[in-house]
């Protein structure tokens, strides 16, 4: 009878460790195939309630749920309780995000994994860009821990309403940390609102509680909503760029179906195919800097990055195939959007640049423009003493200046 209990208590010890987030899977004990694959093996520090897939380069972003043709679903491993399993075809700059579906079933980036650190020290390491994809640069064995972002479990919903400006042309988009910001090659369908018999536009998400969106007019973010300002006797973007456009993700409706309410651009869409473009532009100097474009062209959104080649002097050329409709901004090839250009007057990034109809583009950004590394606030200004010299930017180079001479901060004499 003891041997009994013995061998009883070695099968529930045994059971345990199989369920400890510290007893790390093997491959093998995975049953996927790495040979030509990446093999990504999770272990989550949150609730899992509904079903976890992985989209990413090797799908083009698709968020179709349940086409694993497309999405792939991550499986438990068997007899290790908490771990989760995917096989993944790898190429070349392989990205990836794993998301929680929502108890209906539906897709939302609000419940991506977060949080990574990599499970022991024998298999292989990711590396991870600004937005949170995760970079595998090899087929292998990859073993993490994650959190998520928001859990869907139990979670409650959140509804945004929108009674819209007036215009046949253009409907309300949203976009925010659940649609990944519309930056999905689904983006024109994923910032889609729904509308009521009332003419009330909705979107439904889960709650989250650093939750913030942007509302705007059709896809991509040029098309801002705007109020009339009657003291100042102009428009205004209602939702300006940047973090100070930014709304709570909170049960919200908004009503801008009055005359002081408008869409930036109500322009009949034109259809068109997509074409190669050839963008050449001249830009202001700055040392260290290689001019990139990334835009809505690629199956990524903007997360590609295409260098532009040196023609002569500050001019860089570089070859896209895009629609007519896409747009483009310029960053660095390797500070990325740590550095991009500039309005020089006023530190503000430059807007969304649609590609047009033209298929040659050729743009002068010498004057009136800087890169980000290179700026600093335009109402400073150095004086030089004649004994001292003093490190600065001149023309967009760090030299030794000495003299009386005054310089304003991005180089000029004055």
């Amino acid at each position: 009878m003891k041997k009994l209990y013995a061998f009883a208590a070695a099968l529930l010890m045994s059971a345990s460790m199989f369920a400890s987030r510290d007893v790390i899977p093997t491959l093998a004990q995975t049953g996927l195939d790495a040979s030509s694959n990446a093999v990504f093996c999770i272990y989550f520090d949150g609730q899992v309630c509904n079903s976890l897939y992985a989209v990413g380069s090797f799908n083009s972003w698709s968020t179709t749920v349940g086409d694993e043709t497309t999405m792939l679903k991550l499986r438990p491993v068997e007899d290790f309780d908490g771990w989760y399993a995917v096989q993944i075809p790898y190429s070349s700059h392989l990205a990836v995000k794993v998301c929680q579906t929502m108890a209906d079933g539906s897709w939302t980036w609000d419940t991506q994994a977060n949080n990574w650190v990599q499970a022991g020290t024998g298999n292989l390491t990711l590396t991870f860009s600004s937005d949170g994809n995760c970079l595998f640069g090899s087929a292998g064995y990859y073993t993490y821990y994650a959190g998520f972002q928001s859990s869907p479990c139990n979670a409650s919903t959140v509804t945004v309403k929108i009674y819209p400006p007036a215009c046949d042309y253009v409907d309300p988009t949203i976009a925010g940390g659940f649609n990944n910001w519309g930056n999905d090659a689904d983006a024109d369908t994923d910032m889609d609102m729904d509308e009521d018999e009332q003419g009330f536009f909705y979107y439904k998400t889960i709650q989250n509680a650093v939750g913030v969106y942007k509302l705007r007019g059709g896809y991509g973010w040029s098309n801002h909503i705007q109020h009339y300002n009657a003291t100042n006797d102009e428009w205004e973007n209602l939702f300006p760029d940047g973090d100070a456009g930014n709304l709570p993700l909170k049960d919200t409706t908004y009503y801008f179906n009055t005359s002081d309410y408008r869409y930036e651009t109500c322009e009949e869409p034109v259809e068109c195919d997509s074409m190669v473009y050839t963008i050449t532009c001249t830009f202001p100097a700055c040392e260290g800097t290689t001019p990139a474009i990334a835009g809505s062209f690629s199956n990524d959104g903007w997360a590609t990055v295409v260098p532009m080649t040196l023609v002569s002097g500050n001019q860089y050329t570089a070859t896209i195939k895009a629609l007519c409709s896409d747009q483009f901004k310029y960053l660095d090839a390797v500070s990325l959007w740590n550095n991009e250009l500039l309005h020089d007057a006023t530190g503000a990034s430059i807007s969304n640049i649609k590609f047009g109809q033209e298929a040659t583009i050729t743009l002068d950004y010498s004057t009136g423009y800087v890169w980000k590394l290179c700026y600093t606030p335009t109402d400073v200004a150095e004086t030089m003493d004649t004994k001292k010299a003093v490190k600065m930017l001149v023309n967009g180079k760090l030299v030794l200046v000495k003299g009386s001479k005054k310089y304003n901060v991005l180089g000029a004499e004055f």
